[in-house]
């Protein structure tokens, strides 16, 4: 039996609606040494059934049906079935663009020592297409890059089968920043990150984040920003990197907050924000200065929200709820108006250009 070269993992739990598009374009590629395995994780909808007539179409396509068990869950049992050197962890809502495996493909070959090779990726919208580009960046990456945080989304790296034997597959035990997790124990066991220039993943950017679960977020991040610093027991063998850093975790655990209440606020949930807000601020002792809270505007809440439509309901919906959680939350030495401009000033700017043309422009550069 032919042994391809990349195993490529696709978990898709009810994302029956985008899983062509992903599938489709792995097919499309020039490379063609590859197997997929898509996984789907206990769906309702008819994931299970498109799934598998893509396999009858294609035999380097094979399926697992499981129970839902979440993402790692997911990828762990395609992980379990691989045949391939290289693994590339593709999300069902994601799709890559022409020419990316042989580009990663010739890029291993080029970088023989490389364990994980990670490239620049494109936010991608529907109904506006790629509209912001994360360019890749050709370096070889340190465990100073990954301690504050993860640079880019799965569908960005793939990583030499090997490794896993060392450190083992996701932690089941995460809700989310399991991909941050996995690629610090990477860096831990000695293995080299590097990037390529190009950018050809596509992230498929949800509008509306109301099914994010902020505070399960919030939980996972803090969890792996405390892993980050110490040495890490699930790694089976010692290695120099593996070990105790000199690296104060307590400003990526404020980010992250801010990040995560960003998410709750958009959502309305001010009570339960306002309650881990201060019992967070009275555990580490956080003190803050105004620019922090504009990571509040993130990717992962309302920061591309740019549209006429979208900008009323960021004035009109969303932000009443963090003047009111800024109103119950006094934060020493700032006031709430300067808090609120930090948050929201990408989205007044853009209201500014819409609402006066040339003038807002003008008025932007006072701002």
């Amino acid at each position: 039996m032919h042994k391809p070269i990349i195993s490529i993992i696709i978990p898709c739990y009810n994302q029956a609606h985008f899983l062509a598009e992903c599938v489709e374009s792995v097919m499309s590629q020039d490379y063609a040494d590859w197997e997929l395995i898509i996984v789907n994780d206990g769906s309702t909808d008819n994931t299970l059934k498109l799934a598998l007539e893509f396999a009858k179409k294609d035999k380097r396509i094979n399926v697992i049906d499981k129970e839902n068990g979440g993402l790692s869950s997911a990828r762990n049992a395609g992980i379990k079935q691989i045949k391939g050197n290289y693994i590339h962890f593709l999300d069902s809502d994601d799709f890559v663009l022409d020419g990316f495996y042989s580009s990663m493909f010739k890029a291993f070959s080029l970088s023989p020592d490389a364990t994980v090779l990670v490239c620049g990726y494109r936010y991608y919208d529907p109904n506006r297409g790629y509209f912001q580009i994360v360019e890749g960046q050709e370096k070889e990456y340190t465990i100073d890059d990954f301690i504050t945080g993860n640079i880019a989304p799965p569908a960005a790296f793939c990583v030499r089968s090997e490794i896993m034997r060392v450190i083992g597959t996701f932690d089941e035990k995460l809700k989310s920043a399991e991909d941050w997790d996995f690629w610090l124990r990477v860096l831990k066991a000695n293995g080299k990150i590097k990037g390529i220039e190009n950018s050809q993943v596509a992230y498929r950017y949800s509008k509306d984040s109301m099914s994010r679960n902020a505070f399960r977020m919030y939980d996972a991040l803090k969890t792996v920003a405390q892993r980050a610093i110490k040495k890490d027991d699930r790694i089976l063998k010692e290695f120099a990197q593996n070990r105790d850093y000199d690296f104060d975790s307590k400003p990526i655990i404020k980010n992250a907050l801010l990040q995560c209440l960003g998410v709750s606020l958009m959502q309305g949930e001010v009570k339960e924000s306002s309650d881990l807000f201060r019992k967070e601020v009275e555990q580490y002792s956080f003190t803050f200065q105004a620019q922090n809270f504009a990571i509040m505007c993130s990717y992962l809440s309302f920061r591309y929200w740019y549209s006429n439509t979208d900008l009323k309901r960021v004035f009109k919906e969303i932000y009443p709820f963090f003047n009111a959680f800024f109103e119950s939350n006094s934060i020493t030495g700032l006031s709430k108006k300067v808090i609120l401009s930090e948050i929201f000033k990408r989205h007044q700017k853009q209201y500014n250009v819409q609402r006066f043309g040339v003038f807002g422009r003008i008025l932007n550069q006072f701002l």
